[in-house]
């Protein structure tokens, strides 16, 4: 068995126990890969709606795959909105690598939309997780 791979429903088990607080981006359907199909920011794919309000924090992790035979894509994660660049995490995802992290554990709230866009259309795939945190003082 590979590590954090899950083989049984032990597994599943073992895992939430480890990680209770841990959740699926919105934008996927029961843990599916997110397709980017979107190639500018005036209509981006979505990938995660943050918690509302500002009681609790998302810990935001994304990682990307390039399905092209041939040819590297960018990519362009969009944290809540889509023309500052202060609002942008770019990066070329190789093709043939597998799965690359591009948001390593940001943090947010508030509603925040996380989406993205493309330079090639239904090319790039994303997955990810959240990890829920409440501070403990709240």
């Amino acid at each position: 068995m590979l590590p954090g791979s899950i083989e049984s429903l032990a597994d599943i088990d073992a895992q939430l126990k480890e990680h209770p607080n841990r959740g699926l981006l919105s934008g996927s359907t029961n843990g599916k890969n997110i397709l980017i199909t979107a190639t500018t920011s005036n209509s981006p794919t979505p990938i995660h709606t943050a918690v509302a309000g500002i009681l609790q924090m998302d810990e935001v992790w994304i990682y990307a795959v390039n399905t092209d035979l041939n040819n590297d894509v960018s990519l362009t994660i969009l944290f809540g909105g889509t023309s500052n660049p202060a609002d942008k995490i770019q990066a070329k995802i190789p093709h043939g690598e597998g799965l690359c992290l591009i948001v390593p554990g940001f943090m947010a709230n508030n509603g925040v939309v996380v989406s993205a866009y493309a330079t090639a259309g239904s090319i790039i795939s994303v997955n990810g997780f959240i990890n829920r945190i409440t501070p403990e003082n709240q």
